[in-house]
């Protein structure tokens, strides 16, 4: 299993330094956008929604979520980064509270919702190094990643 998995991991790495490095900026954004709609398929799994439909659905409203932020710069991107700034602060309170915080906070909805606050920063951010004035941003890109 491991084996599958450094394996994998190589050939992932690969391609994206393929994509940084030899096509423009929207390549490497088409493909982490599919590879966070993918996260989404699998945040779905680990929200406990088991009805394919709805699995779906979310997906779709991610997809959608982002192509609005794709379209739009600016105003609408520094709130869905704020949202998430004030979100991660929250976090680390329910982090340091637990476990007298409960178990209520496996509710399928809400577990979506920070769902949309944990996946659409990420493509946030990406949206914003490709976009970067800098020559360069393949370079943001890698040191993000590193």
């Amino acid at each position: 299993m491991l084996k599958q998995r450094v394996i994998t991991g190589l050939l992932l790495g690969l391609a994206v330094l393929g994509l940084l490095l030899f096509l423009p900026p929207v390549a490497f954004q088409a493909f982490a956008g599919l590879a966070l709609l993918i996260g989404a398929w699998e945040w779905t799994r680990l929200a406990g929604l088991g009805n394919p439909g709805l699995r779906l659905g979310y997906v779709v409203l991610i997809a959608a979520l982002m192509a609005l932020l794709y379209l739009h710069e600016g105003s609408q991107r520094r709130v869905v980064l704020l949202a998430a700034c004030l979100w991660w602060v929250f976090a680390f309170y329910l982090v340091r509270r637990y476990p007298a915080v409960g178990d209520h906070w496996r509710n399928p909805v809400l577990l979506g919702a920070v769902g949309l606050l944990v996946l659409l920063p990420g493509w946030t951010a990406l949206l914003h190094l490709g976009a970067t004035p800098w020559q360069n941003h393949a370079v943001l890109v890698l040191l993000l990643l590193v």
